[in-house]
């Protein structure tokens, strides 16, 4: 295996679980701004083990917090990946 393979594997175990962590935010704007329509369920099991880490792992839940904030045209109202379903579906139903 070459050098250039090696960083190749290394950059894609890396990189993957980095985008999948930041893809969180476009979805945060996207459900805050009525341009998506993914229930409370369908977000809890795509984000799962975020959700996960976060609870397990309180400096990364801080970080996620804090990026998820970046991404929140709302920002009157502080959303997280664990009650971002719950506040649409409230939203919704009035």
């Amino acid at each position: 295996m070459t050098r250039y393979t090696s960083a190749g594997i290394v950059t894609f175990c890396l990189g993957i679980p980095a985008l999948y962590a930041l893809s969180a935010g476009p979805v945060v704007y996207l459900k805050a701004s009525d341009r998506l329509f993914l229930d409370n369920q369908g977000f809890e099991t795509i984000y799962y083990p975020l959700v996960v880490a976060e609870h397990h792992i309180p400096p990364f839940g801080d970080l996620m917090h804090r990026y998820i904030e970046l991404w929140n045209c709302d920002h009157d109202q502080e959303l997280t990946p664990t009650d971002l379903g719950a506040e649409s579906s409230e939203q919704s139903a009035s």
